[in-house]
């Protein structure tokens, strides 16, 4: 098993994978590799069916102390491994009541807020020859809801700024139109100008993206340690704005943003208490 788990590390289905997936992977393959190795040897056949899994998730909460929600996480990643390896387990680890509701209250404040992607919008970026492409950037990923690395691949042939759309080839699901605002529009044929709008990639790396969204988040106050919010975390607000606010159907917030209508439904929409209450006051008729 242990030869088997190295291969698939390297194996592309892996290795095409985001740095931060991959590391998920090899965590969860490296726990499985030793509670394997400390039970019954690497050298010993060991059948990994629903009884071993039981015993295996024992292992993760009491002796490892991992939560419910990253034992879910290992154990999709080790069921991927096992029907690659041509040995696939069905088994379902359930989160505890306490847990969810504990998650959902730590959850609760990482979603942005109307109030904030406006200060994200506003937010005055240092004047080092980059701040309008940064700009750009950060508006981008609001009014796209597009994933970091799929803006990190985006080349200037990518773009029609007369047209407004921004066509997102390099893509980990589906490659796509987006669309964005006349105002993005505007700064776009500012940059036209620069020489950082060419046929190679307009904006930096997913690292460097990163690194400026959350220097940006620091320093409006709109993150916390460990808080996870990022770039990422403007995708939730995209879809949830979309969907909440614009009355699009659930099937093409699906295909803007690139995931199926389900992931969008079950993973992405976070109404703000300002979006729920305009779909209750017109559900009403209220006249405020």
């Amino acid at each position: 098993m242990k030869t088997k788990i190295q291969e698939y590390l390297k194996s592309p289905d892996v290795t095409s994978l985001a740095k931060s997936t991959q590391e998920l992977y090899k965590n969860a393959l490296r726990y499985l590799g030793r509670y394997l190795e400390s039970n019954s040897g690497m050298h010993k056949d060991e059948v990994i069916d629903k009884d071993f899994f039981d015993r295996f998730t024992l292992y993760l909460s009491t002796t490892r102390n991992l939560s419910g929600k990253s034992i879910q996480q290992y154990l999709t990643c080790i069921k991927i491994f096992l029907k690659w390896n041509g040995t696939p387990v069905e088994y379902t680890y359930k989160i505890t009541n306490k847990e969810r509701k504990q998650n959902k209250r730590k959850h609760m404040d990482r979603w942005f807020t109307e109030l904030d992607i406006s200060k994200c919008l506003a937010y005055e970026f240092s004047n080092n020859g980059k701040s309008l492409r940064n700009k750009i950037m950060v508006r981008l990923l609001i009014e796209t809801g597009c994933r970091v690395r799929e803006l990190s691949f985006v080349t200037g042939n990518d773009i029609d700024v007369e047209d407004g759309i921004i066509y997102l080839r390099d893509s980990k699901t589906e490659p796509r139109p987006a669309f964005f605002s006349p105002e993005t529009g505007d700064l776009l044929r500012g940059l036209q100008a620069s020489n950082l709008f060419n046929e190679d990639n307009v904006f930096p790396d997913v690292k460097a993206i990163k690194g400026i969204i959350t220097k940006m988040l620091t320093d409006l106050g709109l993150k916390g340690e460990k808080d996870g919010r990022g770039g990422h975390t403007f995708r939730h607000f995209t879809a949830s704005y979309l969907f909440y606010s614009g009355d699009l159907r659930l099937q093409d917030i699906a295909f803007l943003l690139g995931d199926a209508p389900e992931t969008i439904a079950k993973i992405y929409l976070h109404p703000t208490p300002l979006m729920l209450r305009e779909r209750v006051v017109k559900g009403w008729g209220w006249d405020v």
